[in-house]
């Protein structure tokens, strides 16, 4: 099963600023149902990898 976290800091912090961006995607639909569970599935996914992303070596 592949990892659901990078190996590397530059490609963690890649993988937590598309993460943030597709929340503020869904912020802009916040008014629809599809775009409040957009925010809430790419937030818990940024912080999840922010988490992991404190584990990596430079």
């Amino acid at each position: 099963m592949a990892r659901a976290f990078a190996k590397n800091r530059r490609d963690g912090a890649r993988q937590i600023s598309i993460a943030v961006v597709i929340s503020a995607i869904g912020l802009m639909g916040i008014h629809h149902p599809l775009g409040k569970l957009v925010v809430v599935v790419a937030s818990a996914v940024a912080i999840y990898w922010g988490l992991g992303y404190r584990t990596l070596d430079g």
